[in-house]
């Protein structure tokens, strides 16, 4: 078998010597073979660190290895090896489950990008305690040497070694693709086709092509037990609906032979990519006959490809997908297919047609779940034809799409947008209010405290205007800007401040049933103020009162809020046994959130997971390392807001242990205990 560029970035090819810059293979391997260890050994780390590289050169020394990957049945009994869960957090969670029962009679080593909210979720629900007792390492990528590199690949491929190309690679993954790049001389895609093999029985290159993406699309499937099999998968492909089962079956083996079975890494999704954009019926023909769960997996690995334009793959077939789609949309994956909703959707409706006989489904879900699947689309349509009102509007109503995808940037940008409209407009002064509370909303969420404060004060000083010229129709307005003001005098030192304002807020929404959520959080803002005052036993007052109208609310998030301020505010005062007894609802509020509210909301669940851990005296540890797995993502993802709190968070987690973590956390806790309960009604 001839060796071509993409083969190499396969792990298991072991294209370039492996560096074990921090002793991890050494301490693996160790592990795997001790009489005596834990059963259970967690590698979390950044995609393309090395993680699966790992596990293949634990193989190499000897240690037997069984490979349990995403989608494939779990692997029976291994005597004497160890089992390898591969890309763990992508597991069906039954399928992970099963698994993970093994630990109690072969090792596990699991491998994930992080170790969050689905394996908290897989340690309550262990009744051997062998998870619970799991060690966690840290995969710190090796730095390669680039120059050595790129000599090991050209001399895989029989070519000559480049010259030192100037370059900085964050991972492995990186380094292996930016040199195979520089050894190939030029783009990688032509000159994979130049050193492909011929099928035993020709075929044209177009077809190649078109059966290549189905593998790596299929993502393994084309690799199944039987020649028959997989010459019966490539039916998917149209130009060989009619020809000869010999003709599938000696394509079907040129692509097991060319691309080895392993799991599909970046520069065959962009093959793919790139090819299903110019077969847009050949997507959606795949999209459309796959099951549900892999469509979507497809469908987000596509739109994930660097320059994609989903639309344009889809084509013009959006009803044939609109079950995948909405799929997507309702589970917390919605972001990726915005876009192409829009273009694909926007269009029809400008000729007329109604969104309803568009995606007939809509008209079965409720107004939340519709919410998900259209709003892009609508505001998108309104911000290009409509007057500046409407424009604005239009707006604000993406903007809320946004926040609820957790993309702040990108709602800040279009409610700043949302402002200017809304100034130049007669007779908008409501919406300019209203635009300026989601706009402080946002900037308080990326941490720019003092754009947010500017924000929040002309929103008052708009509110009061409103309010005087027309008594009762903006007080509600009113009560909730002071509220919030009274959050940003707080951050800055300015409590008493604080107090005055918010308690002004508390006067109206007590005086108004229907503003119950408003009142809780009015509550919880006013104890902060009280807190940094030092006035904890006042504080508590008001967030027990908070606590139960949140009870009574049935929003979950807003539950957890407070419920991490509550447990928080009890340790500070000395409560410490009452704060265990709050903070024992806090993993489960947190373990009943949809995944994609959890993603949303990862920064409330670290510090509550956290917050909890600390006063709980059974479990505490763990429940204290779940919530800095999910703060640990948060850093990797953006360092600058994230990364100090985790440092914090990490600093208490190592002074702590069972037996001390009560003592120590109250003499110089985190500071995670109290986030703002802001109004955030658009």
């Amino acid at each position: 078998m001839r060796v071509t560029p993409l083969t190499l970035l396969i792990p298991e090819k072991r294209a370039v010597p492996y560096a074990d810059d921090h002793g991890l293979l050494a301490s693996t391997a160790a592990w795997a073979t001790a009489d005596e260890a834990p059963a259970v050994r967690l590698v979390s780390g950044a995609p393309g660190a090395g993680k699966t590289r790992l596990a293949v050169e634990l193989q190499a020394q000897g240690v037997r290895c069984v490979w349990a990957r995403p989608g494939e049945e779990p692997p029976e009994h291994v005597d004497g090896g160890v089992i390898v869960v591969d890309d763990a957090d992508a597991h069906d969670p039954v399928g992970l489950a099963d698994i993970l029962a093994r630990a109690a009679t072969t090792r596990l080593l699991v491998l994930a990008r992080s170790f969050g909210l689905w394996w908290s979720s897989a340690v309550s629900s262990d009744e051997s305690g062998l998870l619970e007792s799991a060690e966690h390492v840290t995969l710190v990528p090796a730095v390669l040497d680039q120059q050595s590199v790129r000599a090991a690949l050209a001399e895989r491929l029989g070519v000559p070694v480049p010259e030192a190309a100037a370059s900085r690679p964050e991972t492995p993954l990186q380094a292996l693709e930016s040199a195979l790049a520089e050894v190939v001389g030029g783009e990688l895609w032509q000159r994979e086709q130049e050193l492909w093999p011929e099928p035993e029985v020709p075929a044209p290159p177009e077809v190649m092509l078109d059966a290549l993406a189905v593998a790596v699309v299929l993502d393994g499937s084309i690799y199944g037990d039987g020649e028959l099999e997989r010459a019966e998968l490539l039916l998917r492909v149209p130009g060989l609906v009619d020809a000869d089962v010999e003709v599938r079956v000696a394509l079907a083996r040129w692509v097991a032979d060319a691309y080895p079975e392993g799991r599909p890494e970046s520069f065959m999704w962009r093959m793919a990519a790139r090819r299903l954009e110019q077969r847009p019926e050949l997507a959606v023909r795949l999209l459309r006959e796959l099951s549900a769960r892999r469509a979507l997996r497809a469908l987000i690995a596509l739109a994930r490809v660097p320059g994609v334009r989903l639309g344009a793959l889809i084509g013009a077939e959006v009803a044939a997908l609109q079950p995948v789609l909405l799929n997507a949309a309702l589970t917390g994956a919605a972001r990726v297919v915005d876009e192409a909703l829009a273009e694909l959707v926007g269009e029809r409706i400008r000729q007329g047609v109604a969104p309803s006989d568009l995606l007939p489904p809509i008209e079965g879900l409720d107004d939340d779940d519709k919410a998900l699947v259209l709003p892009l689309t609508m505001a998108a349509l309104a911000e290009q034809d409509g007057p500046p009102a409407d424009a604005a509007e239009a707006r604000r109503s993406r903007a809320y799409r946004l926040l609820e995808l957790g993309q702040l940037e990108e709602a800040a940008t279009v409610l700043r947008e949302a402002v200017a409209l809304f100034r130049v407009t007669r007779g908008a002064r409501a919406g300019l209010a209203g635009a300026l509370n989601n706009l402080y909303i946002c900037l308080s969420g990326l941490g720019r405290l003092d754009e947010a404060h500017a924000v929040i004060t002309e929103e008052v000083e708009l509110n009061r205007v409103l309010a005087r010229n027309d008594p009762g129709r903006h007080d509600a307005a009113l009560a909730a800007s002071l509220s919030n003001l009274s959050v940003s005098l707080t951050q800055r030192g300015r409590a008493e401040e604080a107090l005055e304002l918010v308690r002004e807020a508390l006067t109206f929404f007590r005086g108004s049933l229907e503003h119950g959520p408003d009142l809780a959080g009015a509550l919880a803002n006013e104890a902060h103020a009280l807190s940094r005052l030092g006035r904890d036993e006042e504080a508590l007052a008001g967030l027990f009162q908070a606590l139960e109208i949140r009870r009574r609310s049935g929003d979950p998030v807003k539950l957890l809020l407070v419920l991490s301020n509550l447990t928080g505010t009890l340790r500070k005062a000395g409560r410490v046994r009452q704060a265990a007894e709050v903070a024992r609802e806090i993993p489960p509020v947190v373990d009943g959130l949809p995944p994609h509210v959890a993603r949303i909301n990862r920064p409330l669940i670290a510090g509550a997971l956290f917050n909890a851990g600390t006063v709980l005296p059974e479990d505490g540890l763990a429940v204290m390392e779940a919530g800095i797995a999910v703060q640990r993502d948060l850093a990797h993802e953006d360092p600058d807001r994230h990364g100090d709190l985790l440092a914090g968070m990490l600093r208490d987690l190592e002074r702590a242990s069972l037996a001390q973590q009560v003592e120590e956390h109250l003499q110089d806790p985190a500071e995670v205990g109290h986030p703002p309960d802001v109004n955030d009604d658009l």
